[in-house]
């Protein structure tokens, strides 16, 4: 009786002391992971913090950049005309000569400037004239005797009309115009309230199938695309030996 006593004795103290060591390993193992995940955390905020140092030192490049632009701009005539030329390369307006004088431009620009002005002259009256045909089918305005379509006089277009049509001209000048044609707020309507019918999908057929008979409007739109992306790489070549040199 007695040594089974001890026995049992002894096994409880066996089965208290594995319970210790496994408290232990589950103590360390917790304490482990604590300290992992606080390094976690500190290291995702030190991360964090070191983006944010870099995020406000490349605000700052960037502002110091375009302050120093900003300068250019009012102290140097030349950038300044410059900048008008590249804006309106840009919005795919003329570049009319009086932008030009005192700019110095190479002979090759100068020439590619010239072409991109008779592109756009020659594109916004065929794109105005499309674009007005187009709204006189979706407004069913007048036609002729014969059922054609009757454009009118420019001026007796509606001025709502018209206004849709300076929109349109000035957008089909762009290689993503499908894009920025159904984006257009000033679109919206007149392109969704159609959306139900063929009426509505004129924006996405506006370089393909509209003009699918037209080689020579074709040719000329690829080659403007070609023309303006010269021209403004051109532009940022002349405009950083400008800032090179102040």
């Amino acid at each position: 009786m007695q040594k089974t006593s001890k026995d049992n004795g002894f096994n409880k103290m066996s089965d208290l002391s594995r319970i210790l060591v496994v408290l232990f390993i589950f103590s360390v193992i917790l304490i482990v992971a604590v300290q992992a995940l606080t390094l976690s955390k500190v290291s995702k905020i030190l991360s964090l913090y070191s983006e944010s140092l870099n995020e406000t030192q490349e605000n700052r490049e960037v502002e110091s950049v375009g302050q120093e632009k900003e300068y250019i701009l009012r102290t140097n005539p030349v950038a300044k005309r410059m900048d008008g030329i590249y804006e309106k390369i840009m919005n795919r307006e003329i570049v009319f000569d009086d932008l030009l004088i005192g700019v110095p431009l190479s002979a090759e620009l100068l020439e590619d400037i010239s072409e991109y002005n008779g592109l756009v002259r020659n594109l916004k009256g065929f794109f105005s004239d499309l674009a007005v045909k187009n709204m006189i089918a979706l407004f069913e305005l007048p036609r002729n005797p014969d059922g054609s379509l009757f454009a009118p006089d420019y001026r007796k277009i509606p001025e709502d009309v018209r206004e849709y049509v300076e929109v349109i001209t000035d957008l089909s000048l762009y290689k993503n115009s499908t894009e920025l044609l159904c984006s257009d707020s000033r679109l919206a309507f007149i392109i969704y309230s159609e959306g139900g019918g063929s009426a509505g999908m004129w924006p996405y057929f506006w370089h393909t199938e509209l003009i699918k008979d037209r080689k020579d409007i074709q040719e000329d739109l690829n080659r403007l695309f070609e023309l303006t992306e010269k021209i403004i790489l051109s532009l940022d070549e002349e405009y950083e030996k400008l800032y090179s040199m102040n």
